[in-house]
């Protein structure tokens, strides 16, 4: 007896320290980061939700539709030197490139790179009553990314150099490099994503329409950037939101429990966010978005984003441990952008950015489940504990996104 009252108190405080920390975040729009995991599993007499999720994110390498998988640096083309040195004198600087390789047509640099992330979600939901519910949601990451240049042996050829001449162009590079403002090829930040508030709409019921258990929800939220804008002076910088954009989502769910030990579901998602004008760079001429050798005012307005999963979830196939597994598929429209800057003298070439602005991804998702209710007598306060993987997929032709793995460990609380 008293063992047990020491258990059920263990239990009891675990839930309570972890009331601050939540999962089960829906943000299809990032398509560096997957930010998104699995709906809440709500209760009929316990309705609100608390839980905690840390995970680690990595890549180096991204998808596009005609060439497969390729350098992560590389999803908007690679790196022509000639191509960037001609867009600085459009802005009026001095070619960087030394005068006999001015009239070379193209210099172009390989190029390779890594991403990394560490992170942790904070979030809570309440139920109000009424089948209402309000909760809150936002991440905390650090994120640091890395690139590198590699000549290829054409390059040393082209510009007529022998061996030992790596030395030369690296040094050519930096300057041209250096006209654009860049001085580092690491970027690290610590920061929050976008916060999430949002109204829930959700009906729950046991021993309906033939199913053991129902969870059905409609949610209406807004996104609010917390994390600040995405760097300037390096090329590699990513967002952890949306570029400082608000938003607004909708939101479906579904979760059945067929029987004692199958539960089927999904999520469906569509998210907009707003206008905004902010300093952005441009390109000048054809180099690449990233290294835009304009940087100026410009109003830039993010296309939809939809995203879906349906899931499968085997629950207590020994003592409380079950597996599940989901297909995530998330899809972003173009984006429309336009030069705001008072003086545009030298005109912003902004086709290729917009042309390469929409994306799609597509993740499948495998996990083990540990579920305390099923082994223990205080279920009020027993949680479930999970590990999840998200594997990037190229079933469906990704494009225009990173190939990012991520590792998720939690756990979800009913109250």
């Amino acid at each position: 007896m008293v063992h047990m009252m020491k258990r059920n108190r263990f239990l009891l405080i675990l839930g309570l320290f972890f009331k601050i920390f939540n999962l089960q975040a829906i943000i299809i729009d990032n398509p560096y980061i997957p930010l998104f995991d699995y709906a809440y599993q709500h209760k009929v007499d316990r309705r609100s939700v608390l839980a905690s999720n840390v995970f680690v994110a990595m890549a180096h390498q991204g998808y596009t539709e005609l060439q497969g998988t390729i350098p992560l640096p590389e999803l908007f083309g690679k790196y022509n030197m000639t191509n960037t040195a001609k867009a600085l004198v459009a802005t009026g600087q001095p070619n960087p490139l030394p005068t006999s390789w001015q009239a070379l047509p193209n210099l172009i640099w390989d190029m390779q790179g890594n991403l990394f992330v560490q992170g942790i979600w904070f979030d809570y939901e309440q139920y109000l009553g009424h089948d209402l519910s309000v909760g809150f949601r936002v991440p905390f990451m650090h994120v640091t990314t890395q690139l590198e240049f590699l000549e290829p042996e054409a390059l040393k050829t082209i510009v007529g150099l022998g061996v030992g001449g790596e030395a030369n162009l690296y040094t050519v590079l930096t300057q041209v490099n250096r006209a654009l403002g860049f001085n580092s090829y690491q970027w690290q930040t610590t920061d929050f994503g976008d916060f999430d508030l949002y109204v829930r709409w959700g009906t729950v019921q046991d021993y309906a329409y033939k199913c053991r258990h129902i969870d059905l929800s409609l949610k209406i939220g807004a996104l609010l950037p917390v994390t600040g804008k995405v760097a300037l002076d390096t090329p590699i910088a990513i967002p952890l939101g949306a570029n400082h954009h608000y938003g607004l989502y909708f939101e479906t769910d579904f979760n059945c429990d067929l029987k004692d030990d199958l539960r089927v579901g999904f999520w469906l998602n569509a998210t907009n966010r707003l206008a905004k004008n902010q300093v952005r760079r441009m390109a000048a001429g054809r180099e690449l978005p990233q290294f835009g050798a304009i940087v100026g005012a410009a109003q830039v307005d993010p296309g939809l984003s939809i995203g879906f999963s349906p899931y499968v979830w085997l629950d207590d196939l020994r003592d409380g441990l079950g597996v599940r597994a989901s297909y995530r598929m998330c899809w972003h429209g173009q984006d429309y952008w336009r030069d705001m800057r008072a003086d545009n003298s030298v005109p912003a070439q902004l086709a290729n950015v917009i042309d390469n602005s929409g994306w799609m991804a597509e993740w499948f998702t495998v996990g083990l489940v540990y579920d305390l209710q099923q082994n223990v007598n205080f279920y009020r306060a027993a949680p479930f504990f999970y590990l999840d993987l998200d594997i990037p997929s190229g079933v469906f032709s990704p494009h225009l996104v990173s190939k990012t793995y991520r590792l998720s460990a939690g756990f979800e609380f009913n109250f």
